[in-house]
C-alpha cells in the first residue's frame, strides 16, 4: 500500500499499482522474497534470499537495493533476511541467516551490526535471526539459535530460543523453544 492505490504481487516478480493513473509496475530483483515491512514513511522494505534488501520508495519512485559485501562492514548481514522491523524510534532492524541483527541508520545510510560472539555472553544469541519484535519497554524480542546442526555452518552452542535485549543492549534472559526432529517450533502454554 501506498497511499496512491493498491499493491499486489504478480509474475514476473513485481508490484502493480492500480489507481487512477495508467498502470505501474515495480520490479523487484530477488527472486524470493522472505521478509517485508513498512516504514515511518511507507516505504516497502523487501528481504531476499540473496543477502539484500529492497526498499520501494513511493514518494521518491525510486528503489533502494542494499547488498550483502564481505567487502562493506556497513551493508547488510550476509544470508538471507528473515526478519525486518521497524521499532518504536523508527529504527529498521534486519534479521538476517548467517549475518546476525543489524539496524539501519538512515541518517548515515549504514547498517550496524550485532552478531554473536563465542564465549561473550553479553553478545547476541546467534547469527541466524529468525524474527524480531518489541514489547512496551522497548526491549527487542529476538528469535536465534538452532537446536541441532542441520549442516556445516549451523552449531548448537546457540540453544534454539527469544531472547530478550534490553535496548542499552543488556540480555534479560532467554525463553527456551523445543523444537522437533523436523525443525517445526512450538509456541503456547501447558494447553
Amino acid at each position: 500500500h501506498s497511499g496512491e492505490g493498491i499493491g499486489l504481487s504478480v509474475v514476473p516478480k513485481g508490484f502493480v499499482i492500480f489507481d487512477n493513473n495508467p498502470e505501474k509496475f515495480w520490479y523487484t530483483g530477488a527472486s524470493n522474497v522472505s521478509a517485508v515491512h513498512e516504514d515511518e514513511y511507507g516505504n516497502l522494505w523487501l528481504g531476499n534470499s540473496g543477502g539484500g534488501i529492497e526498499v520501494f520508495d513511493w514518494q521518491h519512485a525510486t528503489i533502494l537495493r542494499f547488498m550483502y559485501s564481505p567487502s562493506n562492514p556497513y551493508g547488510p548481514g550476509k544470508g538471507t533476511v528473515f526478519a525486518i522491523y521497524r521499532d518504536r524510534e523508527k529504527r529498521m532492524w534486519i534479521g538476517t541467516y548467517e549475518g546476525g541483527l543489524q539496524y539501519y541508520d538512515k541518517a548515515t545510510g549504514r547498517f550496524y551490526s550485532y552478531g554473536h560472539v563465542p564465549g561473550d555472553s553479553t553478545s547476541i544469541a546467534g547469527n541466524d535471526i529468525r524474527s524480531v519484535t518489541e514489547d512496551e519497554k522497548g526491549n527487542l524480542w529476538i528469535a536465534a539459535g538452532v537446536s541441532r546442526p542441520r549442516h556445516a555452518n549451523e552449531t548448537a552452542q546457540v540453544p534454539a530460543g527469544v531472547y530478550v535485549v534490553t535496548p542499552q543492549g543488556n540480555m534479560l534472559g532467554r525463553i527456551p523453544i523445543p523444537e522437533d526432529s523436523v525443525t517445526n517450533l512450538a509456541f503456547g502454554g501447558p494447553e
